[in-house]
């Protein structure tokens, strides 16, 4: 944009949205295939590992405790959330 400038935190807002629009893209798409279940998403990368669920449940999480409370844009939505999925949490069989 010619004679506009972004601040660093106009950027890192700008990731921010692009990194959830795409995490919300992926889901939506997983739901749209054939043959889908929520069990896909106990699907483990390593043997004892967390499952894809827990890693997408993190990551949305995370991405909620930045901008609410990192960010001073209120209280995050799911605070719940945020304890189970932080750093140090231990994945659960429980799928979000």
């Amino acid at each position: 944009m010619k004679g506009a400038s972004m601040t660093e935190l106009d950027l890192l807002f700008t990731g921010l949205r692009f990194s959830r629009d795409r995490l919300q893209g992926t889901l939506d798409a997983i739901g749209r295939e054939p043959g889908w279940s929520p069990e896909l998403l106990r699907i483990r990368g390593r043997p004892n590992g967390p499952h894809i669920g827990w890693h997408l449940a993190h990551v949305a999480s995370i991405e909620d405790l930045w901008a609410h409370d990192y960010f001073g844009m209120g209280e995050p939505r799911r605070p719940d959330l945020i304890h189970r999925f932080f750093r140090g949490s231990v994945a659960t069989e429980d799928v979000p």
